[in-house]
């Protein structure tokens, strides 16, 4: 395990890496924030997508909600044992920026 810099603290796990906890609380809800080129729901080559790596953190530990985001958008995430269509609240926060609404 990589050692807390500045408030990041680093959570390894059978399904990958977390990267922060909203709050000092080891029960805080964990954050998992990367790069803004990188789709939430898209599988990179050898790890799974931003949004699974957080749901399986979810379904695996104590915690109930989690987040995650590459600045552009941002979902909210509750632990869930449904796997075959992911159930989240997403916020496009680059649209909210920019004044576009981007629902029909």
């Amino acid at each position: 395990m990589k050692p807390a810099i500045s408030g990041k603290i680093t959570r390894v796990f059978p399904g990958g890496e977390l990267t922060f906890r909203a709050g000092a609380d080891p029960n805080a809800p964990p954050v998992h924030i990367v790069a803004s080129a990188e789709e939430l729901g898209a599988r990179a080559a050898s790890r799974r997508s931003p949004h699974a790596l957080v749901q399986e953190y979810l379904n695996r530990s104590d915690s109930v909600w989690g987040i995650v985001t590459n600045g552009r958008q941002l979902r909210l995430l509750r632990d869930s044992s449904r796997i075959t269509k992911p159930t989240y609240l997403e916020f496009d926060l680059e649209g909210m920026i920019e004044g576009v609404s981007t629902t029909n």
